[in-house]
């Protein structure tokens, strides 16, 4: 067997084969104005400078005061405190500040349901903040 391996070995020859001729016509240039072209654009125009809020919407007195509403309006009821409704909701509150029942249909989340049972205590917290 060792002979047998041997014979393999004698005939095995080292081969350096280049194939980077091969695939020449498909090599993409780098060239450095190419480079400088894409590193130099400037997309300042695309996009719309971000405009800062005066204060958090959950820093205010009136987000707080929804949200003890909201709390003990659940505990009252025995239900989770996003059931009355969510942070999400309770954000649109604060940002769309409805004076009525009406306007409270328009936020967000706010049905017949809600706006019947809660509506009432609601408009009367965003009325003191208005």
């Amino acid at each position: 067997m060792l002979m047998w391996a041997q014979s393999y070995k004698d005939v095995h020859k080292d081969s350096v084969k280049d194939y980077t001729k091969k695939y020449e016509p498909y090599k993409v240039p780098t060239n450095q104005q190419i480079v400088k072209k894409v590193v130099n654009h400037k997309s300042e125009d695309k996009f719309m400078p971000i405009m800062q809020k005066a204060a958090p919407i959950n820093k205010t007195n009136l987000y707080e005061e929804l949200k003890t509403y909201r709390l003990n309006k659940s505990r009252e009821e025995n239900f989770k405190a996003y059931t009355i409704f969510t942070n999400k909701q309770l954000e649109a509150l604060v940002e769309k500040m409805p004076t009525t029942k009406d306007d409270l249909l328009a936020v967000e989340g706010f049905g017949e349901t809600k706006a019947n049972k809660y509506g009432l205590d609601i408009v009367r917290i965003m009325r003191k903040y208005s």
